[in-house]
């Protein structure tokens, strides 16, 4: 483990502390441009999202329905009920993707799939980079340019 990976993890609780827990839930709000674009408007906005820590499992809670509840893991994502009865999976769910542009819709697990990911990304991190197979190196530190206060930006206009 890099000296800023430890640096992060003590920042953030401390690798005993993160091995001690088992998962992560947070109610999520997402709302944006891409469910709508996919086909799905409103569907991963105000939900209960959980990560397991200790290998990639994500759910969302409901799902496209009150009774309905996601099972993601990178090798199989599924649609249950949510007294875990499964209503329909998808193995392999990376490859359905395959010849998708960005105005491609996806089907409801499809969504599943890309929520669980994402979500499991985000929560994960930073232990998530301890884990086997992971490798993390520093980088050397690089500046571009002023970093401006947003105060300082008050009244003034802003090119794109």
């Amino acid at each position: 483990m890099t000296a800023l990976l430890t640096t992060v993890l003590e920042a953030h609780g401390g690798p005993a502390r993160w091995r001690e827990a088992r998962r992560i839930s947070a109610r999520q709000f997402s709302d944006g441009a891409l469910w709508p674009l996919k086909g799905h408007p409103g569907a991963v906005d105000d939900v209960t999202v959980t990560v397991d820590l200790h290998r990639q499992f994500t759910s969302h809670t409901p799902f496209l329905g009150k009774d309905r509840r996601t099972a993601f893991t990178p090798d199989r994502v599924a649609i249950e009920t949510t007294e875990g009865e499964v209503v329909e999976e998808l193995r392999n769910p990376r490859a359905s993707f395959a010849g998708h542009e960005l105005t491609t819709p996806w089907n409801a697990l499809q969504l599943a799939y890309f929520t669980g990911y994402a979500m499991w990304t985000y929560l994960t991190e930073p232990i998530s980079l301890t884990f086997p197979g992971v490798r993390t190196e520093e980088i050397s530190r690089h500046v571009s340019g002023k970093i401006t206060p947003w105060n300082d930006l008050a009244g003034k206009t802003i090119a794109s």
